[in-house]
């Protein structure tokens, strides 16, 4: 049985899903510290509330 892609192909792969979870984590980062800033001087978050 071949499997679905090469070696090379699933180093590529590999790359892209670290590089999709390095966004991942510094979106993240980024919205927390917008959430803790008052709501006037938020970026992102300025609409949403926590009820």
């Amino acid at each position: 049985m071949k499997p679905p892609l090469t070696w090379d192909g699933y180093e590529k792969m590999r790359g892209q899903f670290a590089r999709g979870l390095a966004f991942e984590r510094f979106m993240v980062s980024q919205l927390r510290a917008d959430a803790a800033l008052p709501r006037a001087m938020r970026r992102y978050l300025q609409d949403f509330t926590e009820d």
